[in-house]
């Protein structure tokens, strides 16, 4: 569809290049009046900081990348909704009223596994003191790429482990859209190549985290669906599935202040491609707004899904490639996810 549109804007040329030169000058100026006079729609845009990549979609703050050269890995942080609320918990980039102080590592949105070759890449925080703890150092930003339908954020990163050897090399490609305007959606492509021998193995935690706010909190009414309809952590922890919708009523009864926003109900959906290893993938979920879709999981659920008997260790050796992708969607009130899910299988 992508590629028609592109086909319309290339055939549908401005009749004002027929104009004569003046009339074109003094229409292409009362033009860039208008759009100076507009505000931004449609669009995606970014802006390089020392230590961040600052995201807007449609004129508005979105999210950041941070590099996270101190925190062992580069997260985003926030994700806000169109309307400005956001929806990860702030704790500990930027805390706000009421948010859990628990597992420091749990960054907003970040990429990692718990267990590779005996080094965790996942609860990595500089403040845990075990010594077996791998770092995710960025490297550099290697595409950032305006757009009005979409834009592109790409970025290089090295898997370290804890003796100081690069372990794995990380290109990850995040992709921001403008529409649907009522959403914001991005995806998130990650390619990674073995530099040594290496073993992902069958763990709980892996391969994006995500650590929403304290009103996805099932305490607070916050409800997980997935593909198959199970439903919350007793329900949907260790299942396979196609894709999760986590919503929350963003001022909750109980939630004496609301930080978040008042009256707003969202979802955060995260979907798993079809092209993806073990897809459909097991899912780490704790209803307490921590989830990860994971294709390194498998006997490790065994506790919650009895199917769940066989190994999912996955070895790479030196130069093998593994290619993984993931679409998020952050959505006001119901969504049809089968609907966007299979959007997303074809592509």
């Amino acid at each position: 569809m992508t590629q028609r549109i592109e086909n319309r804007r290339v055939a549908q040329r401005s009749p004002c290049q027929y104009w004569p030169k003046a009339l074109r000058v003094w229409t292409t100026t009362l033009t860039s009046l208008v759009y100076l006079s507009l505000p931004l729609s449609g669009q995606v845009r970014f802006e390089k900081k020392s230590d961040r990549v600052a995201i807007r979609i449609n004129g508005k703050p979105f999210s950041a990348f941070h590099f996270g050269k101190a925190e062992h890995k580069p997260f985003l942080h926030p994700l806000l909704t169109p309307s400005g609320k956001s929806v990860l918990r702030g704790f500990p980039v930027d805390p706000l009223p009421g948010d859990s102080t628990d597992r420091p590592h749990q960054r907003g949105v970040w990429i990692g596994a718990e267990h590779v070759s005996g080094d965790d890449f996942y609860e990595n925080d500089p403040r845990y003191k075990e010594a077996h703890k791998g770092t995710i150092m960025f490297k550099q930003v290697t595409d950032m790429t305006d757009g009005d339908d979409r834009g592109t954020l790409s970025i290089l990163a090295e898997w370290v482990s804890h003796g100081g050897k690069v372990w794995l090399t990380e290109h990850r490609k995040m992709t921001f859209y403008s529409k649907p305007a009522n959403c914001r959606m991005f995806d998130i492509d990650i390619d990674l190549e073995a530099n040594q021998d290496v073993t992902f193995e069958d763990q709980q935690d892996a391969i994006i985290g995500f650590r929403l706010a304290l009103p996805f909190d099932d305490h607070y009414g916050g409800r997980v669906v997935n593909s198959k309809g199970d439903v919350n952590e007793e329900g949907a922890r260790g299942r396979r599935a196609a894709w999760i919708d986590w919503t929350a009523e963003l001022d909750p009864k109980e939630y004496a202040t609301s930080p978040h926003g008042h009256g707003e109900k969202i979802g955060v959906a995260v979907f798993d491609h079809p092209t993806n290893l073990n897809h459909p993938i097991r899912w780490q979920i704790k209803n307490f707004g921590n989830f990860s879709p994971n294709p390194f999981g498998e006997k490790i659920f065994e506790p919650f899904d009895k199917t769940a008997t066989k190994s999912a260790d996955y070895p790479m050796k030196r130069g093998d490639k593994l290619h993984l992708r993931y679409r998020i969607l952050i959505h006001p009130e119901e969504v049809k996810a089968e609907d966007v899910f299979k959007d997303f299988s074809r592509q």
